[in-house]
């Protein structure tokens, strides 16, 4: 029987991309002064690492260490302690804005889903990282799930997008299930919960400050 095994080795693509920084920041052309904390998770070796490092390249931008645990292989891998991951997501909240960052950033794409929506009422931006990266080399795309999360209201959103649904021949009520879904089921703590921390959210480490 053939090999079932690929004939290429498969790694992570943030790894991937902090190994070949040089290629890359010749294209980080424009400053980004922003104070921001990273949201981590120490599930891929590697990972928070090669974030740290593409983000140090970016100019101008200060990245601040929130001193939060870093638990678990990404946000939805918390399910089975969901009062915990509540807890741990309102500690951060909480800590960003203590230390007046105005970015949290992510590196997963099902913890922007989770937390994305708290931007609504947070005096700081919830991003994935490569927003920063396509910031700092000139390419803005508008984040339409992140409008829709902090919407929290499907009947808005589905007003919102039912003619392209209807371009696109999609049944409105099969949509509705799955905004549902995704913009109500995909939301740990709600948007304005921040009670759930009893005790003070821990000091900072220093940050790091990345120039020009």
């Amino acid at each position: 029987m053939p090999s079932l095994q690929p004939g290429f080795a498969l790694e992570h693509v943030v790894p991937y991309i902090a190994d070949r920084l040089d290629a890359l920041r010749p294209h980080l052309v424009h400053r980004v002064p922003k104070r921001v904390a990273l949201h981590e998770h120490p599930g891929v070796r590697g990972v928070t690492e090669g974030v740290v490092k593409i983000l140090g390249a970016i100019p101008g931008l200060e990245l601040v260490d929130l001193a939060q645990p870093r638990v678990g292989y990404m946000c939805n891998s918390l399910a089975p302690v969901a009062a915990y991951k509540r807890e741990l997501h309102a500690r951060e909240l909480q800590a960003a804005e203590a230390k007046g960052v105005d970015c949290l950033v992510g590196i997963y794409h099902a913890c922007h889903r989770e937390l994305c929506a708290h931007e609504a009422t947070s005096p700081f931006a919830i991003v994935n990282f490569l927003e920063l990266v396509g910031e700092a080399m000139g390419v803005v795309r508008q984040d339409l799930f992140k409008q829709w999360k902090k919407m929290q209201d499907v009947d808005r959103v589905l007003a919102e997008v039912a003619p392209e649904a209807a371009r696109a021949g999609l049944d409105l009520e099969t949509v509705r299930e799955v905004m549902v879904a995704s913009i109500l089921g995909e939301q740990p703590l709600p948007i304005r919960d921040r009670s759930l921390p009893t005790s003070p959210v821990g000091s900072a480490a220093p940050s790091r400050f990345f120039p020009e």
